[in-house]
């Protein structure tokens, strides 16, 4: 009777370990991500488009939209930047961080202003297969050339799915 339970511990136990997707990071590999989550006033909307730099960096563009909610007094965003963004893999794992910069536009109706935002954000993934996986990410937009947009004004957290392109 135990070595039945110890060969089905043992099965058990092995299926585990070859179902583990290795997520990687390919340097010339395209990647396409979208995004769905909650920002300051909402819903918010967004994509991505990734370029691998190598094995651990990737550079890219994102765009993020934000709409008005006139109830929490917040105002629609429109974010279009590019970034780079240096990888952790562990496994199936990815623990990546954004440093970007772009054009944001923020507007209500007292007021619409264009800017120049950098950016900053954090994020993980898991690989389902290697060319799927599911990620959550913050990001942070920092106003820095208007006084009433100054510092971080609209921070984010999005669901992501992520597709290799090639």
């Amino acid at each position: 009777m135990f070595k039945k339970i110890l060969f089905v511990i043992t099965t058990l136990l092995s299926t585990v370990v070859f179902a583990e997707v290795k997520f990687r990071i390919d340097e010339g590999g395209q990647y396409i991500q979208g995004a769905l989550g909650f920002g300051p006033g909402g819903i918010g909307l967004g994509g991505d488009y990734e370029l691998g730099l190598a094995n651990d960096v990737t550079w890219g563009g994102m765009l993020r939209f934000y709409p008005e909610n006139t109830s929490a007094s917040k105002s629609k965003v429109l974010h279009i930047g590019a970034f780079i963004r240096p990888h952790w893999v562990r496994g199936s794992w990815d623990f990546y961080t954004n440093m970007g910069a772009g054009i944001t536009t923020a507007s209500d109706p007292n007021r619409n202003e264009t800017m120049v935002t950098p950016t900053i954000g954090i994020g993980t993934s898991l690989a389902l297969t290697q060319s799927i996986s599911l990620s959550i990410e913050s990001l942070t937009v920092y106003g820095i050339t208007t006084d009433f947009y100054r510092g971080p004004f609209n921070t984010d957290y999005m669901f992501k799915m992520r597709f290799r392109l090639n």
